[in-house]
């Protein structure tokens, strides 16, 4: 049965027949078509920096502080933009749990506290027939995202409400630095030492203090962990570094779309930018911009935009 479900869920984090139709003969293509105007847009960039004593890096970076400065003083757009959302898609506004109201389900917010002081927040969906001691599955969302991702599909394919009707009793987890998991003992999410984490932690402490408590909180000795991207990540470091542990604590690891490292890409634009990652990093610090996929978000892609407006 599980695997089953698990089979369904790749499905259902990826699209419909119908969808599946839009994304290979629209957003593929158009996707192409921003990828080849941005190439343009760098060979560009390249060319330009011959002409000026700060060299490449030197041109990027002053179109980057450029961008963010902009952005940064400029009338916010929010409210428009969240407007068209709406339009697009009732249930943006919507929080975790009326999501999971409305479809008929009940919900629980878990707070748990890591060992060096990041407070966190597990979620769980269960239904009045989940059972007592019913298996338990821990869900771990991917890169900038949270557990709103196995619950914002279509209902009836959304992957945390199969293993519900299934007979699952549901958990999932919100990692640090996510939209409900900004919490921590002494430090704010304003203060650079906060955002001073990545993968490692996320293995090191988020994961044994998410699981830990789920499997102490429902007395099950084992759960199933099922995860996406960045969620697989984290295990295998975690893996890596307690795997007697691990053992007494999961069943089965359910990886979806698993990674492990970029460094072997062959994508040239993942690749001319991942070698931009310190300069920025060290503009975004500059301006006290570190929540660059949050309250940030809108700071760093008009930033970006400054350089390649092919990407707006």
């Amino acid at each position: 049965m599980f695997s089953k479900i698990a089979a369904a869920s790749v499905v259902a984090l990826g699209t419909s027949q119908a969808r599946g139709n839009w994304l290979e003969d629209e957003l593929l293509p158009a996707v192409g078509d921003v990828l080849d105007q941005t190439g343009d847009m760098v060979a560009e960039l390249i060319v330009g920096s011959h002409e000026t004593d700060d060299g490449l890096m030197g041109t990027i970076e002053a179109q980057l502080k450029k961008g963010i400065l902009e952005a940064m003083t400029k009338k916010d757009d929010t409210v428009k933009d969240s407007e068209e959302a709406l339009k697009r898609d009732p249930d943006f506004n919507k929080t975790f749990a009326e999501i999971v109201s409305e479809n008929g389900f009940i919900s629980e917010v878990h707070p748990v506290t890591t060992t060096d002081g990041y407070e966190l927040n597990v979620f769980r969906i269960k239904s009045t027939t989940t059972k007592p001691g019913a298996p338990v599955v821990f869900m771990q969302h991917g890169i900038t995202d949270s557990a709103d991702c196995f619950v914002m599909n279509y209902a009836d394919v959304a992957p945390a409400f199969q293993y519900v009707r299934a007979g699952y009793d549901v958990w999932l987890g919100n990692n640090r630095g996510t939209k409900y998991s900004l919490g921590h003992k002494a430090l704010s999410t304003k203060d650079h030492a906060y955002w001073q984490f990545s993968w490692t932690e996320l293995g090191k402490y988020d994961l044994p203090a998410m699981i830990g408590y789920t499997t102490e909180y429902t007395g099950v000795e084992k759960v199933t962990y099922m995860a996406h991207s960045q969620g697989t990540t984290q295990m295998f470091y975690a893996l890596t570094e307690s795997q007697d542990y691990w053992k007494s604590k999961v069943n089965l690891f359910v990886a979806l779309a698993p990674i492990t490292r970029l460094d072997h890409t062959t994508n040239g634009l993942l690749s001319f930018f991942a070698g931009a990652v310190s300069l920025v990093g060290n503009t975004l610090t500059f301006f006290h911009v570190y929540d660059v996929f949050g309250s940030g978000a809108s700071v760093l892609t008009k930033g970006v935009c400054g350089i390649i407006p092919q990407f707006c």
